[in-house]
């Protein structure tokens, strides 16, 4: 943690634009508590999906201000919105067939895209290193423990199914090669099960050696799109 008297030979008003500098950065989203920030992002979903449709705009906007502070974050969730504007437009379509209001319809694609957005917030700063750390202590019970090697090793074991699947779709010349691919894939993925194994393993008895501090700045500014949201929900 940065200490004031460590800073460079600075006037006073530059060593505390250095440690503004320093604390409010996109890097503030990755040191949060993980389990604050699920807790807040619970709180989140739990108001999408419960709050009066005028409160959604509201909800929206603080949670975009919010994560202003990484355009990355935002951007990302630009991109997965315009994949998936077909959805939208065939959902507003089958409405019209159907003779849905319009304005139920706009409050489901506003709940959705609201449900998009803290999804990908809580993926894209969770970082499996930071995960684990906060995790060890939990991870001490033998049932906790088993589900993450169980989970981890799961997750390993696809991602490197598709990347073989990946690698190997130029050889796609005709449906039937569709199942030759699928199956060499899958067979090239499980000869790595031992591989899979050590690392997951490797990975979950590593000990962590950094100290967790819950009253960090990264947890402060959490807290006030948590006072927002409760301040929200309580209107």
């Amino acid at each position: 943690m940065v200490q004031v008297q460590d800073l460079p030979d600075l006037t006073t008003k530059l060593r505390i634009e250095y440690l503004i500098s320093y604390r409010i950065s996109p890097q503030i989203y990755y040191q949060q508590n993980i389990f604050f920030k699920f807790l807040v992002v619970l709180i989140g979903i739990v108001g999408t999906l419960l709050v009066k449709w005028q409160y959604l705009p509201a909800v929206f906007i603080v949670t975009i201000l919010w994560l202003f502070l990484d355009l990355g974050i935002i951007s990302r969730y630009l991109k997965i919105l315009l994949n998936i504007l077909p959805f939208f437009i065939s959902y507003l379509i089958l409405g019209l067939i159907f003779k849905i209001s319009w304005q139920e319809q706009l409050i489901f694609l506003g709940r959705i895209t609201l449900l998009l957005l803290f999804s990908i917030f809580l993926l894209k700063t969770t970082r499996l290193k930071g995960f684990l750390q906060e995790t060890e202590q939990l991870r001490r019970l033998s049932l906790i423990n088993q589900m993450f090697v169980f989970a981890l090793a799961t997750g390993f074991f696809v991602k490197m199914f598709y990347t073989e699947i990946r690698d190997c779709k130029n050889k796609i010349n005709k449906i039937d090669d569709v199942i030759k691919v699928v199956i060499d894939a899958f067979n090239n993925a499980y000869s790595q099960t031992d591989h899979i194994e050590s690392k997951t393993h490797r990975l979950l008895s590593s000990k962590s050696t950094a100290e967790s501090e819950f009253y960090h700045w990264a947890n402060v500014y959490l807290t006030f799109l948590l006072t927002a949201y409760i301040f929200i929900l309580a209107v």
